[in-house]
């Protein structure tokens, strides 16, 4: 995981500066890792595609940063990008393109408040939330197939500071998650999910009864917990050993892992 700029940081230049020299450096020694970037600036930004945070000095900050850390990225790159939530989302992916080569990487959405309404099926999931996200992604051309500093993956977590997901809210939550990666046409990750809350959903009180193969339909490819419960790791070491057939397929004919686990 790599800090990116929160939303606190744009009204200040040097603040914004000293957030692109963090995240400079931390893209630096990435080596061949997958990044996950942590901000919040896709949350703020998805209602009016980031209008409301109006001229941001992304080309100044960036420039700077870049000078101050020697770092070896294309001057006509950076003079490309726009000074708005557009192009300072945009320096995140030529941050990384360029100095984490090897490396893969993410933005990050928040499991919001939509998750605790009740909807009557898909199309509601879309029109009250998966919309507006997938929307903004397209808007900031972050995720644009010919486009060599797309990102590889999307990432979605849920905090722990607000209240647990019942079973079908967990369900229609994961149908925003696959929504939203089908329209970026983009794998999924589920991120710092909280252990005490989702655990128990995800992983099944038996294998039997766990919702990895909803989640492995939903394009999610690994899940991320935030702690580490000897319950927990029993339930993904009998994962690790169990057969788990392909989803939607009515024969026992595979024994692969669906998706990663790890906390």
């Amino acid at each position: 995981m790599v800090t990116g700029v929160d939303s606190q940081s744009l009204a200040d230049t040097t603040a914004l500066t000293n957030a692109f020299v963090t995240l400079i450096n931390e893209a630096s020694s990435a080596g061949s890792t997958s990044i996950i970037i942590s901000s919040d600036l896709l949350d703020v930004a998805s209602a009016d595609k980031g209008q409301a945070l109006g001229v941001i000095a992304v080309k100044e900050a960036l420039t700077a940063a870049v000078s101050s850390t020697s770092s070896q990225i294309d001057v006509n790159d950076i003079n490309s990008l726009t000074n708005d939530a557009q192009g300072l989302a945009q320096a995140h992916n030529l941050v990384l393109s360029s100095l984490a080569p090897q490396a893969t990487f993410g933005w990050t959405l928040t499991i919001g408040d939509f998750a605790y309404n009740t909807y009557s099926g898909k199309r509601a999931v879309w029109n009250a939330a998966s919309s507006e996200s997938a929307d903004l992604l397209s808007s900031f051309a972050l995720y644009q197939a010919d486009s060599q500093n797309k990102a590889d993956f999307i990432a979605f977590t849920k905090s722990a500071a607000t209240p647990a997901l019942s079973d079908e809210q967990w369900h229609y939550a994961l149908e925003y998650v696959k929504q939203v990666s089908d329209h970026i046409k983009t794998p999924a990750l589920l991120s710092q999910l909280p252990t005490a809350q989702a655990a128990t959903y995800f992983m099944g009180a038996t294998t039997a009864s766990s919702q990895l193969r909803k989640a492995a339909h939903s394009n999610v490819f690994a899940i991320l917990f935030d702690s580490e419960t000897v319950e927990l790791t029993n339930k993904i070491e009998a994962y690790n050993t169990a057969t788990v057939p392909l989803y939607y397929v009515g024969e026992s004919i595979t024994n692969g892992h669906l998706l990663a686990l790890l906390h």
